[in-house]
């Protein structure tokens, strides 16, 4: 009869784990800063500030997710957007796996990892100026207005 007793509460206990787990690794739990803010200035190719333009950033943290983010935001009349920080949240598994493949990102010099923004004004088909992490964030957008 005590056997039978402890058996139960093992099998308790070892269902109290497996589900514990399997909320913590399916619960989007950790946030992870991609991008800090951005404080951007557009100018003409003469250095005038442009207003009134639609300034989109394009965002991803390679080694977490696989869509981009976007974002627009219009320029005042000093030619100026912000874009504020971005983070994503994620689970405690895809966090291992992201930093292993960032690991293995060095074994593939063709592999992107980490976290990147572009930035690019609407109706302009390249997006420049870039952000890389461990980089400062741009400050000037020019274009040829």
């Amino acid at each position: 009869m005590m056997a039978r007793g402890i058996r139960n509460r093992s099998y308790r206990f070892l269902a109290g784990g497996i589900l514990l787990t399997l909320i913590v690794c399916t619960f989007p739990i950790i946030s992870v800063s991609v991008v800090p803010e951005i404080r951007l200035t557009v100018v003409a190719r003469g250095g005038n500030p442009v207003a009134e333009l639609t300034v989109e950033k394009m965002w991803i943290h390679h080694s977490f997710e696989s869509d981009y983010h976007y974002e627009r935001v219009k320029t005042n009349p000093s030619g100026e957007v912000v874009f504020p920080s971005s983070e994503i949240t994620i689970t405690i598994p895809r966090l291992l796996i992201g930093k292993l493949a960032d690991k293995l990102g060095v074994i593939n010099p063709h592999a992107a990892v980490g976290p990147f923004a572009a930035l690019r004004v609407e109706g302009h088909d390249s997006y420049a100026p870039y952000y890389r992490e461990n980089q400062p964030p741009p400050q000037v957008l020019v274009i040829g207005h």
